[in-house]
């Protein structure tokens, strides 16, 4: 819920900013507008009062009570605070947030019917559970509640597997987002070594890495090669750094990062494709292993023992 009301705040506030209206213009008229939310003018007033007492934009998000912000875009917001321009942080997390609730409404559409058999499996333990009571002790003994216990860890098991999947496939790469912030300051007509230093930032977590960079800004002025630094952070593939470097070569860093970005856009997208098309068959496995280990463990049993009294 929270994650979509950013994307409709973000949405909203970059048509306004794209429509040339300031920032503080742009949340003013968002607050003023009958169509906006409760919950979303809430939120764009509290940034609004929070502005005019001289916060800064990012620091702001960041500490909202609303709205839990991911790192990766308030790190994009903190890198193009720097440029005073937010429309490409915004339509980042616009695109971003759409293509997750696509995947998230196809995943809902395909998992209906294998989530109902599920169902029915969980019901039915259920009332297996309710009537075993009237079996003869000796009989529950047997092999009692076994096969419900082994069914429903591996449901459990099956289903975090899933929900991590999922959130690892709208996981940005750092590196995608070091990219992009260092484009946002070369666009800005930041020196290399400037835009270096400053998208550096996006390594907060990863003191190693952030520091690999800037030791590395001093040997930029004494001829180290561009495409080394790039290198020497261990997050680029030998392709990606050849793109780079062939790039700086002809003077247009900013074309190589627009294609190993397309590249990795690619590479995600096919993903994303592969994991929708396992969505339906996965689930009804798990579902035909849920019953299945059900009836081994817990019914064939009954079957057994009730077929030798016969």
């Amino acid at each position: 819920m929270a994650a979509n009301l950013f994307y409709i705040f973000c949405s909203n506030l970059l048509g306004f900013l794209q429509g040339k209206f300031s920032l503080q213009e742009s949340l003013e008229i968002m607050i003023s507008h009958e169509a906006t939310g409760k919950k979303i003018k809430n939120f764009t007033s509290y940034i609004l009062s929070e502005l005019e007492k001289g916060s800064p934009f990012t620091t702001i998000l960041i500490a909202n009570p609303y709205i839990l912000i991911k790192k990766q875009y308030q790190l994009l917001f903190y890198s193009e605070e720097k440029t005073g321009d937010y429309k490409k942080s915004l339509d980042y997390v616009c695109k971003s947030e759409k293509e997750k609730n696509e995947t998230i409404e196809e995943v809902i559409k395909l998992s209906l019917y294998p989530l109902f058999i599920i169902l029915l499996c969980i019901f039915g333990s259920i009332a297996f559970i309710f009537y075993s009571k009237d079996f003869p002790v000796y009989v529950q003994q047997a092999s009692v509640f076994s096969g419900i216990a082994y069914a429903n860890i591996f449901l459990v098991f099956f289903l975090l597997l899933f929900a991590f999947s999922f959130y690892m496939l709208h996981k940005k790469p750092i590196k995608n987002i070091f990219l992009i912030c260092l484009d946002f300051f070369l666009a800005q007509s930041f020196d290399f070594t400037t835009a270096l230093e400053y998208a550096s930032y996006v390594f907060d977590d990863k003191k190693n890495i952030r520091q690999i960079v800037l030791d590395s800004l001093s040997g930029l002025s004494l001829g180290l090669e561009l495409s080394t630094v790039f290198d020497k952070t261990g997050l680029f593939t030998k392709s990606e750094i050849k793109t780079l470097d062939l790039y700086i070569f002809n003077g247009n860093l900013r074309g190589g990062i627009d294609i190993v970005l397309k590249e990795l856009e690619r590479k995600a997208q096919k993903n994303k494709d592969i994991f929708i098309s396992l969505v339906e068959p996965s689930l009804i496995i798990c579902a035909g292993i849920y019953f299945l280990l059900i009836v081994i463990h817990s019914l064939l049993p009954y079957l057994t023992f009730y077929g030798g009294l016969l």
